[in-house]
């Protein structure tokens, strides 16, 4: 048995559509809150087994991010300009491109994969950018892009890269603050134990949400998802609209 805290992603949907919870439209839905008995959560959850099934990730990450948004009310909207560094394989990528695509209002939005290794997407989206760049090496070309499409502004950030998590904020903040949003702004970024103990590992962490807290971020959390490993947890930091 699983209990965790949404944030009020779910609950706060009354009155809309009830399959919001869920983005992709031949996703299984809920019952609204209130109206859900036990019996349909179950349901539910058995439903949603088959659907992770049909949906043929590229790899297991797939489901993290997907998890993540899900928990986090992210509110990803079709015109958002999104950022993966660390990309490959393509499992966040994957999960960014079909969100945007399905989105009902104005599916514009373009994902910039940033990774020297290859996408295993074939064929490659068409609202995705593969950049075999380092991060520091693809600022000027994001940016360039960024005056193409309908916002012009980036909205997230996101990153599950192999490294010790202080390395990893510094690469995701460095990128994300060269980048000016009026709107609100988000960070998704896996923190992996590569520390030699426990502790120092949750300290890091700590010190990652400071990192945030310091760079503007109004509102930084942290998740263990179910889709993470152990020693795997996920932040979040979130930007208000200026």
């Amino acid at each position: 048995v699983g209990i965790w805290e949404t944030r009020r992603a779910y609950e706060d949907i009354t009155g809309r559509d009830k399959a919001a919870s869920m983005h992709e439209r031949d996703a299984p839905v809920l019952e609204a809150p209130g109206v859900a008995t036990m019996d349909d959560l179950v349901q539910f959850h058995l439903k949603l087994q088959d659907y992770r099934v049909t949906v043929k990730p590229v790899c297991r990450a797939y489901f993290k991010l997907h998890e993540a948004l899900l928990r986090s009310g992210v509110p990803i909207r079709g015109d958002w300009n999104c950022v993966d560094i660390g990309a490959a394989p393509g499992g966040w990528v994957q999960v960014l491109s079909s969100r945007l695509a399905a989105a009902d209002d104005n599916p514009s939005g373009i994902v910039w994969g940033i990774d020297p290794a290859g996408l295993t997407l074939k064929p490659l989206p068409k609202n995705v950018r593969h950049l075999p760049v380092l991060a520091e090496d693809a600022v000027d070309t994001v940016r360039e892009g960024l005056k193409q499409t309908t916002s012009g502004e980036l909205r997230l950030v996101v990153c599950d890269a192999n490294m010790h998590p202080g390395a990893c904020i510094r690469i995701v903040l460095s990128f994300a603050t060269q980048f000016a949003s009026k709107q609100e702004s988000w960070i998704v970024m896996s923190t992996k134990n590569f520390c030699k103990r426990r502790n120092d590992w949750l300290n890091e962490i700590q010190a990652a949400k400071q990192q945030c807290l310091d760079a503007a971020y109004d509102d930084v959390f942290v998740m263990h998802l179910f889709s993470n490993c152990f020693e795997e947890k996920t932040l979040f930091a979130r930007k208000l609209a200026r």
